[in-house]
C-alpha cells in the first residue's frame, strides 16, 4: 500500500514537472509569436510611409491619415526595440531590474511595457489602414486623374520646372518660373516667381514671388493675379498693367520646360513651415489654433486665398507727395519689399497677445495695437512723411503679428535722394542665384 501511495506521488511530481516544463515552453513560443507579428506590423507600417514618400500627395485628409501612420510606427518600433532588448538582457536580469526599480522607486519604470497581445492587435489595425492609405494615395496620384486639370497644374504635378524670360528693346525684361516641391509631410506645394523690369521707369517695375499649396483644382495663375492686383492696389501702382504682364507671361511659360532645380528643396520646406506650421491650417476647425477661432483666425484669410503660404512682393514707389502740400519736386523711387504670412501662427512662451506692429525707425522701436491690414493701409504715407520729415533715415521698417497671421513691411530710401530717375537694381536674379544646373 505504502509502495503505491508513493509511487503515485513521485507520477504526479514527475506529471507536474512536465506540465511546468511544456507551459514554459508554449509559453515562450506564444511571446515569440507576438513579437514576430508586431515586427511585421511595424514593417507595414515603415512600408507605408517610404511608399507615400515618393508619390505627390494632394489632399490634405490624406497627409493627416499619414501623420497618424507615422506616429504609430514610431510608437510600435520603440515598444520592437524595448522587447528585443529585454530578450537579450534575459528572464533573469529582467526581473532583478524591475525589482530594483520598485524598490528604489526609481520613475523609470514607468517605461518598462509588457508586450500583450491587445497592443499588438492595436498595431495589426494600424497596418491594415496604413495598406488602405496607399492604396488611396496611389489611387490620387494615378496621373490618368491630371488629364482633366489645368495644363499649368497638370505640367507641375508631373514634376516639370516651367521658366520663361525674355529681354525687349526699351530696356524691358520680363522673367518667370513656378518649380513643384513635393514634400512626405507638406504634399504638393509650389513656388512661382515673376519679375518685370522697366529700366527707364521704376515705378512700373516690380516682382513677386509665392508659395501655394497645390491640388489639381488649384487655379495657380488666378490665385497669382488675385495677390498682385491685391498688392498692387495697395501701394496705388498700375495695377492692370502689372496684372496684364503677369497674364502674358503665364499664357507663354505654359510650354517652356526646364530641368529640375537643384539644392533648393530644404530652403523650400524650411520657409513653407515656417510660414504655415501645419499644412492642413484653416482647412477644417480640428488643426491647431483654427480649432479655437477658426471663424476669425486670420483677417488676411479674408484677403488672400486659403491656397496661399507666403508673398512676397516688391516694388518702386513715387516720392512727390510732402507734407503739408509743399511740392519738393522730383526724388529717386522709394524701394518697398512686403512679405505677407497668411497662416503664421507666433507663440512667445505662455503670453497671449492681440493684433500688434512693431514699428523701427532707425534706433527707435515702437509696439502699437494694430492689425496688418491698417498698416498695409498706411505705410506708404508714413514712409514718405517720415523721409521727408527725418533726411538721415534711410529704411522704415514695420513688422505685424497676431494670433494667426504675419508680415512685414521695409521701405528704403535710395543713398542719394535727388532728382531724376535711377534705374531698377538688378536683385531680381533669382534663376542665377538659388538654382544650379544637376
Amino acid at each position: 500500500m505504502a509502495e503505491m501511495v508513493c509511487s503515485a506521488l513521485v507520477q504526479e511530481g514527475v506529471s507536474r514537472a512536465i506540465s511546468s516544463v511544456l507551459g514554459k515552453r508554449e509559453e515562450k513560443a506564444s511571446q515569440g509569436h507576438i513579437m514576430e507579428r508586431l515586427e511585421m506590423a511595424v514593417n507595414d507600417l515603415e512600408f507605408a510611409l517610404e511608399r507615400s514618400a515618393k508619390l505627390p500627395i494632394t489632399d490634405v485628409s490624406l497627409l493627416d491619415r499619414r501623420k497618424v501612420i507615422r506616429c504609430s510606427y514610431v510608437e510600435a518600433a520603440k515598444l520592437l526595440d524595448n522587447h528585443k532588448q529585454q530578450a537579450v538582457q534575459g528572464q533573469e536580469g529582467l526581473m532583478k531590474r524591475k525589482l530594483w526599480m520598485v524598490r528604489s522607486k526609481n520613475p523609470s519604470v514607468s517605461s518598462f511595457v509588457d508586450l500583450s497581445t491587445d497592443a499588438v492587435r492595436r498595431f495589426e489595425w494600424y497596418a491594415d489602414c496604413a495598406h488602405k492609405f496607399v492604396r488611396d494615395v496611389e489611387s490620387g496620384c494615378s496621373l490618368r486623374h491630371y488629364t482633366f486639370c489645368n495644363p499649368l497644374v497638370r505640367h507641375l504635378l508631373e514634376g516639370k520646372t516651367l521658366c520663361y524670360s525674355s529681354m525687349e528693346k526699351g530696356n524691358l525684361r520680363r522673367y518667370f518660373y513656378i518649380w513643384p516641391m513635393c514634400s512626405k509631410d507638406r504634399g504638393v506645394e509650389a513656388n512661382l516667381g515673376c519679375l518685370y523690369e522697366d529700366g527707364t521707369v521704376a515705378e512700373k517695375s516690380f516682382f513677386i514671388m509665392l508659395l501655394i499649396r497645390l491640388s489639381e483644382s488649384t487655379d495657380i495663375a488666378g490665385v497669382a493675379i488675385e495677390c498682385l492686383r491685391l498688392l498692387t492696389s495697395q501701394f496705388k501702382l498700375e495695377t492692370e498693367r502689372a496684372v496684364g504682364e503677369l497674364s502674358r507671361v503665364i499664357q507663354d511659360v505654359s510650354h517652356s520646360y526646364e530641368f529640375p532645380w537643384v539644392g533648393i528643396q530644404e530652403l523650400h520646406v524650411k520657409l513653407s513651415r515656417r510660414c504655415r506650421l501645419e499644412p492642413a491650417c484653416c482647412k477644417a476647425s480640428r488643426h491647431g489654433l483654427c480649432a479655437d477661432n477658426v471663424s476669425s483666425s486670420s483677417e488676411l484669410l479674408r484677403i488672400f486665398p486659403e491656397q496661399v503660404i507666403f508673398v512676397y512682393f516688391k516694388c518702386y514707389i513715387s516720392a512727390l507727395e510732402a507734407g503739408g502740400g509743399v511740392s519738393r519736386g522730383r526724388r529717386s523711387p522709394l524701394e518697398v519689399r512686403v512679405g505677407i504670412k497668411p497662416h503664421y501662427v507666433e507663440v512667445k512662451g505662455d503670453e497671449e497677445r492681440g493684433c500688434y506692429a512693431e514699428e523701427i525707425l532707425g534706433n527707435n522701436h515702437e509696439v502699437r495695437d494694430v492689425s496688418i491690414q491698417q498698416v498695409a493701409e498706411t505705410v506708404r504715407s508714413n514712409a514718405i512723411n517720415y523721409f521727408l520729415r527725418q533726411e538721415e533715415l534711410t529704411k522704415y521698417q514695420i513688422y505685424c503679428f497676431s494670433k494667426h497671421d504675419g508680415g512685414f513691411f521695409l521701405v528704403d530710401k535710395p543713398s542719394t535722394w535727388r532728382a531724376g530717375v535711377p534705374k531698377t537694381r538688378r536683385r531680381y536674379n533669382t534663376r542665377e542665384s538659388t538654382k544650379r544646373r544637376p
